[in-house]
């Protein structure tokens, strides 16, 4: 649907951005889709030794968090 006072190229313009965001928020998390999360091969090294120990941390922990769910939920089911 276009407006009367937009021209084509406007329409477009709001049609390719919107086409974006839904890429963007469609995006698997598996995969890092979410914006403010980057692949760990595309990061830089991070001048601050917390900020890189802590994201280092995290990761791990949430990979274990990962692990014990799915061997919880296994255990349950059987």
């Amino acid at each position: 649907m276009q407006r009367e006072n937009s021209s084509p190229s406007d329409a477009e313009r709001e049609a390719a951005n919107i086409l974006k965001q839904v890429e963007r928020d469609s995006q698997s998390i598996v995969l890092g889709g979410m914006p403010s999360i980057s692949r760990p091969g595309d990061e830089p090294a991070p001048a601050d030794a917390m900020e890189f120990w802590g994201r280092r941390i995290g990761r791990v922990l949430a990979v274990i968090g990962a692990v014990v769910a799915v061997f919880w939920l296994l255990t349950s089911l059987a």
